[in-house]
């Protein structure tokens, strides 16, 4: 890519031929136009992102590229939403009866050991007729989630959970994904 030569990172026109440069990530944002005889694209440096072989440089860039551009720190407004709503929370009476009740079932996460948050589970069991019944079970976040939202916007522009090699960025908060929409046990 090409800057303009002003707005090049200091140390770079002193010696840009210098080996470290190599190893130095730069953001540039690139301009729609590409000139008919140009070999790069005409660009705008914007900052220094780091070097090459730093862990959370790559991880970033990694993460770029993939057009994930958030982390995993939510908006003050998300914390603010949940903090407020979710505070002393507790199961409603009347979901009791408004549910099947599946607590006496011996259910089993799938999920590996290594999670954070157990979301989904299945049991097994002999029905009367000598076939067996699996019943799968995915913790329910809509119950949890009210259109539009703090955490229902932050949700929609994260669409997913990242997991990484050394981190997960979740698609929604911790007290949501670990504790209330859990399926860990006593939680």
């Amino acid at each position: 890519a090409l800057f303009h030569i002003r707005k090049a990172p200091a140390g770079f026109l002193k010696d840009p031929s210098n080996s470290k440069h190599k190893q130095t990530f730069l953001e540039v944002s690139y301009e729609k136009r590409w000139s008919e005889f140009g070999t790069y694209p005409v660009c705008h440096f914007k900052q220094i992102l780091g070097n090459r072989g730093n862990l959370d440089v790559e991880t970033h860039i990694l993460l770029g590229q993939n057009h994930i551009f958030h982390n995993e720190e939510f908006p003050r407004a998300v914390n603010e939403y949940i903090d407020e709503k979710f505070k002393d929370w507790e199961i409603p009476e009347e979901e009791y009866h408004n549910r099947r009740d599946l607590r006496a079932f011996r259910v089993l996460s799938i999920d590996p050991a290594t999670a954070r948050d157990l979301d989904d589970a299945l049991h097994i069991r002999e029905c009367d007729d000598g076939t067996f019944e699996i019943g799968i079970h995915i913790a329910d976040v809509t119950y949890f989630m009210n259109e539009n939202s703090p955490v229902d916007i932050e949700a929609s522009k994260r669409a997913t959970t990242v997991y990484l090699v050394d981190r997960c960025i979740t698609m929604l908060p911790e007290k949501l994904c670990s504790e209330l929409c859990s399926l860990n046990p006593d939680v």
